[in-house]
């Protein structure tokens, strides 16, 4: 945090992050059948399939957490998210080895079509897929909500 590293430590990391974030958003580029969305300012950004159809952006997301990424799903249009952090400033080999993983959990997934993404992910395919456009909002909202309502239960208990 900025209290622990302070202002100017706070934003080499950030000017770090940014450039690791540039570096994969070009190497992603070079991933047949996929896509960043948007042009993210910060160092998260959303991957999606360019046809969910041929290659499932949730299976991506689902190898991925088998080798280790921390990835979350994104329900509809499907796809995940990935943040970068302080921690992976570190690792010389972070660009590099996220984009082999990238590529491999890609080619997984292009070439098992039928196969179904595992554990929490296999949920976000639902909502995608079986649950009708008209409840999915409230659905999503009121999962978000109740998130939310947690989240501030648990600051203002151990705050």
């Amino acid at each position: 945090s900025m209290l622990a590293i302070g202002e100017e430590g706070y934003t080499e990391n950030l000017r770090k992050m940014l450039a690791m974030k540039e570096a994969i958003l070009e190497g992603i580029d070079r991933i047949r059948g996929i896509h960043v969305s948007g042009d993210p300012l910060l160092p998260i950004f959303a991957i999606r399939s360019n046809n969910s159809k041929l290659i499932n952006p949730l299976l991506i997301a689902s190898k991925m957490h088998e080798k280790n990424w921390i990835v979350n799903g994104l329900p509809d249009p499907p796809g995940f998210h990935f943040c970068i952090t302080p921690t992976h400033i570190a690792n010389q080999h972070f660009v590099e080895a996220f984009l082999e993983d990238l590529q491999e959990a890609t080619h997984y997934a292009a070439t098992h079509t039928q196969e179904k993404p595992k554990g929490t992910l296999g949920m976000y395919e639902m909502f995608a897929n079986k649950i009708p456009a008209g409840v999915k909002g409230p659905v999503l909202d009121e999962i978000g909500t109740q998130y939310l309502s947690i989240v501030g239960s648990a600051k203002r208990r151990y705050s």
